[in-house]
């Protein structure tokens, strides 16, 4: 494997790793307009709203 081919696998790595970071683990997407709850996860809002709102409705339906 030649010098150039390793550096674009460790760079398409790094893109990897750093989409990770910035994906709402909820819609699976990168965050937009991202929030951060207490325990320091970050989420999309509406991600988060509409998760809170199906699990606030389903808790209320018994």
């Amino acid at each position: 494997m030649t010098l150039s081919a390793v550096r674009g696998e460790m760079a398409q790595q790094r893109n990897q790793v750093d989409r990770v970071k910035i994906s709402c683990s909820i819609c699976l997407d990168l965050l937009k307009d991202p929030v951060t709850i207490s325990c320091g996860h970050n989420y999309c809002m509406i991600a988060l709203l509409v998760k809170q709102w199906s699990t606030m409705r389903r808790s209320s339906l018994g």
